[in-house]
């Protein structure tokens, strides 16, 4: 527990202790994208559905959820590989 001593003060953290990593800003993507993580290949993936896509429904992955967030914006944009 956390417990403030006898002058009112609370102790520090304890030895060893590592703060969680803040909270950052999920990337951009439009509603209707499903995005995820695979829980076996830790990679990202996403579905793009039709119409957006010039060629149906389209299923991208990336190594992050940034680059996942690009290679969505470049379907969306007719410039996917």
């Amino acid at each position: 527990m956390n417990r403030a001593d006898e002058s009112g003060r609370r102790p520090g953290p304890p030895a060893g202790f590592v703060p969680a990593p803040r909270p950052v800003a999920a990337p951009w993507f439009p509603d209707g994208v499903l995005r995820w993580r695979g829980r076996y290949t830790g990679r990202w993936w996403a579905m793009v559905p039709w119409p957006w896509s010039a060629r149906g429904a389209v299923l991208v992955e990336a190594a992050t959820e940034e680059e996942l967030a690009g290679a969505v914006r470049r379907v969306l944009e007719g410039r996917a590989n």
